[in-house]
């Protein structure tokens, strides 16, 4: 969150991430009224369950420190989690899935 003031004034609030979000889900053409909030926690929620054999899955999915002597951010476990978050955007309606 980044304050500064505005011509007048006042303090006005800039949300860098919820930007960056909103223009993401234009570009994505995803139409879901759901704030960046919502979908971290409700992913977060389903990456758990689905995924209880794999808890760095749930922790990369956070950006949560793991640790680094186990897992070293190696490119499978990168691999793992680019597989959830498809499952996930699948389950929560994200794209078609036809593919």
């Amino acid at each position: 969150m980044h304050e500064h003031f505005d011509t007048k004034g006042k303090v006005k609030k800039t949300d860098a991430v919820r930007c960056a979000f909103t223009r993401a889900k234009t570009h994505a053409n995803v139409k879901a009224k759901k704030t960046f909030k919502c979908f971290r926690k409700t992913g977060a929620d389903m990456l758990k369950k689905q995924y209880q054999d794999q808890p760095h899955i749930f922790k990369l999915y956070l950006a949560q420190s793991t640790d680094p002597t186990a897992l070293h951010y190696t490119q499978a476990h990168f691999d793992a989690l680019h597989e959830a978050t498809d499952w996930l955007g699948k389950h929560l309606g994200l794209f078609d899935a036809k593919e």
